[in-house]
């Protein structure tokens, strides 16, 4: 039986980069459908971020009934 999301717990925010060896990028992406899937909540399309000349990310948003629950960058 799949566990529910208590409604107290907060929204969470997932960061991996992709110079990171020592951590699978994988861990990243299970962690945040673990989160979605408690909450009930569907993934976005990925889109790309890009703010001056920082280097461009990725982010993946997981939302429920209209709000963000993980977001994945």
């Amino acid at each position: 039986m799949p566990w529910m999301m208590e409604t107290h717990w907060p929204p969470v925010l997932i960061v991996h980069g992709v110079a990171d060896t020592t951590v699978s990028a994988s861990n990243a992406g299970a962690a945040a459908l673990i989160w979605a899937d408690a909450a009930g909540a569907r993934s976005s399309e990925p889109r790309l971020v890009r703010r001056g000349k920082r280097y461009p990310g990725s982010v993946t948003d997981f939302k429920h009934h209209g709000s963000t629950v993980a977001p994945m960058i």
